[in-house]
C-alpha cells in the first residue's frame, strides 16, 4: 500500500509541474512591439523575433519589412517584455545581394554570436546565410562562405527554400535543423551538419 500512495503521489506532482509548464497566458499589453510609422523601414511588417539573453538585456532580432525590401532590426528590453528599438535599425540587411533578410537561430560561442539568417529575393527561393557579431547589434556578412546551406536541386524535398530553424554547436559539429519547401506546397523537417 506505502509503494502504491508514492506511486500516485509522484504522480500528482508530475502532473501538476506539467500542467504548470504548459499553460501560457497572453501578456494583456500585446503586441509587445508594434509596426513603425507608415513610411518606416518597418512600417509593414515585425515579425520572426529570435530572443537572446546577454547575461544583462534580453536582444530581440526581428525582421521588418516596408512593402517592397526586408531587413533585420533590434529591440532591447531589461524584463523580456518592454522593448526598445535600437536608434540605428535596422542592423542587417542583406541589398543588394538579397531583398528579404529574416533572423534565424543565434549562438554564442565563446564571445563571438553566430546568426543564421534566411536570406531570399522572392517569397520561394530561399537560402541559409551566416553572419557574426562581438556584441549582438553589429553584425558583419560571412561573404566568403554564404550561403552556408542551399536550396536543393529541381525534383528533390527542399528544391525551393531552405529556412534555419535551430542551430546547436557540439563539440566540434555545428548542427542545424531547418524547413524544406517544395513547390508542391510540402513543407518538411532537415538536418545539415558542419565543422566549421
Amino acid at each position: 500500500m506505502k509503494n502504491v500512495v508514492s506511486f500516485l503521489l509522484a504522480l500528482l506532482c508530475l502532473n501538476t509541474f506539467t500542467v504548470g509548464q504548459t499553460q501560457f497566458i497572453k501578456y494583456l499589453e500585446n503586441p509587445t512591439l508594434a509596426l513603425g510609422s507608415a513610411s518606416a523601414w518597418d512600417g509593414r511588417q515585425v515579425s520572426d523575433p529570435r530572443v537572446f539573453f546577454d547575461g544583462t538585456l534580453y536582444r530581440m532580432l526581428y525582421f521588418g519589412w516596408d512593402g517592397s525590401h526586408g531587413a533585420i532590426g533590434l529591440a532591447t528590453s531589461a524584463d523580456g517584455i518592454s522593448l526598445t528599438r535600437y536608434p540605428q535599425n535596422p542592423v542587417f540587411d542583406g541589398a543588394p545581394t538579397y531583398s528579404f533578410v529574416r533572423p534565424g537561430p543565434v549562438v554564442l560561442v565563446g564571445s563571438t554570436y553566430h546568426m543564421y539568417y534566411r536570406a531570399q529575393n522572392t517569397n520561394t527561393d530561399a537560402v541559409v546565410c551566416h553572419a557574426t557579431s562581438p556584441d549582438g547589434i553589429l553584425w558583419t556578412n560571412d561573404v566568403a562562405n554564404n550561403p552556408v546551406l542551399t536550396h536543393g536541386s529541381p525534383g528533390q524535398w527542399d528544391d525551393v527554400a531552405v529556412i534555419p530553424e535551430a542551430v546547436l554547436k557540439q563539440g566540434a559539429v555545428w548542427k542545424m535543423w531547418y524547413v524544406g519547401y517544395r513547390a508542391n506546397q510540402l513543407w518538411r523537417t532537415g538536418y545539415a551538419t558542419s565543422s566549421d
